[in-house]
């Protein structure tokens, strides 16, 4: 499933190191100004790089792949389900669909 949510500021990214077995990890932390939900999403190194590149005060929109997580595969004592979101695209300005 692709997500697209518009309106958005950079307040973070950050890259975490490899740690075998896995790769460096990139976080980024987004404000969406319409709702005022802070989203934290993992990004692919392109659009971490193109994220970092961005002035802060500007305003972005971002598409994200999200992936359906089961809980209890992961150790979660309740289980259910989750979504992993992947920033897959960035896109300057707000766009409109």
């Amino acid at each position: 499933m692709t997500i697209q949510i518009t309106g958005c500021q950079i307040l973070r990214c950050v890259e975490l190191p490899a740690r075998e077995p896995y790769p460096p990890t990139h976080l980024v932390t987004l404000f969406q100004e319409e709702t005022g939900d802070v989203i934290n999403v993992v990004a692919s190194e392109d659009c971490f790089a193109a994220l970092q590149a961005t002035e802060r005060t500007a305003m972005v929109t971002i598409e994200l792949q999200a992936r359906q997580v089961d809980l209890a595969a992961l150790g979660a004592s309740r289980g259910g389900k989750a979504y992993k979101l992947r920033v897959t695209g960035v896109l300057p300005g707000e766009v409109k669909g």
